[in-house]
């Protein structure tokens, strides 16, 4: 794909697109780094079009990290005496690889967003600046999950909770139904959940989004975000309703994306596990 970096920008948007609609990831994310490099402000399309790019190359690695996990949890236990089987010695230099693509990804968009948000900022643009400040809370929540040195998870701990603060803070000015500041709000709790282990400060700041925006849901027009707005809410009231039922039989360690508890709720429509994915992987705001 060399000739990717002599496109021009409208040619590497439709391959971005292009890419996205054929799911090669790999090839979206190398395009989306040269239409960066040109050094303007993204549209909104193209903001949208980074974080797809960027949370699918990233949110591959992140699933393997997890199996790699789950597989390693089993030989423990499993194992009785301190005999170390040939799987366990695998996950052991198998691990360190994927937590230095992830740390190499992370980085490379951290450096990203340190461009952008100047930029952002020049043009005084609220709405790019949530988006990009929710982007780098991402990326350090992401590096807190898969460090395995305590300090170095500590930094990015203090990193991601500072910039999420931050996104919460610029995104007062957006409406409450914005799927972006969902979007936000839901990412925020889930690194309460996962990363800080605070599942009561994790559901009720779900929760108190999840009921603002019902409550102004009415203003909702018909459109491309109505989806996103939805698929959303949804993920925030499965996770409330999980993490409640967590909480009062005191039980708090499972992963929020682990699985999606797919009810119904009027007006939404019921999302098979396959759409759900299919959602994830399309929608910008998560």
């Amino acid at each position: 794909m060399n000739q990717i970096s002599e496109m021009d920008r409208e040619s590497l948007k439709v391959m971005i697109e292009l890419s996205d609609e054929a799911e090669r990831y790999d090839d979206m994310h190398e395009a989306v780094r040269q239409l960066v490099k040109i050094g303007h402000l993204l549209d909104e399309e193209e903001r949208n079009l980074l974080s797809i790019a960027y949370k699918n190359v990233i949110g591959r690695r992140r699933a393997a990290s997890r199996i790699l996990d789950e597989i390693l949890q089993e030989e423990m236990n499993r194992t009785r005496n301190n005999t170390r089987k040939p799987s366990r010695r695998i996950v052991d230099l198998y691990s360190p690889q994927m937590e230095a693509e992830m740390e190499e990804l992370c980085e490379e968009l951290l450096e990203i967003m340190a461009g952008l948000i100047p930029l952002a900022e020049n043009a005084d643009d609220i709405e790019s600046q949530v988006f990009y400040q929710k982007m780098r809370g991402d990326c350090f929540r992401y590096m807190a999950e898969i460090s395995s040195d305590d300090e170095r998870r500590a930094r990015v701990k203090e990193s991601a909770l500072a910039t999420y603060i931050k996104a919460s803070e610029l995104a007062r000015d957006l409406s409450p139904t914005d799927p972006l500041s969902l979007g936000l709000a839901l990412n925020f709790s889930v690194f309460y959940y996962d990363i800080m282990k605070k599942p009561v400060v994790a559901r009720d700041m779900a929760k108190k989004a999840f009921e603002t925006a019902i409550v102004e849901s009415d203003e909702l027009m018909i459109g491309e975000t109505i989806r996103d707005f939805f698929f959303i809410i949804q993920l925030m009231r499965d996770n409330i309703t999980m993490w409640s039922k967590e909480r009062s039989s005191h039980r708090y360690n499972v992963s929020a994306y682990s699985s999606i508890i797919v009810t119904s709720w009027s007006p939404l429509t019921i999302l098979s596990e396959t759409n759900m994915c299919k959602n994830y992987q399309r929608t910008p705001y998560i």
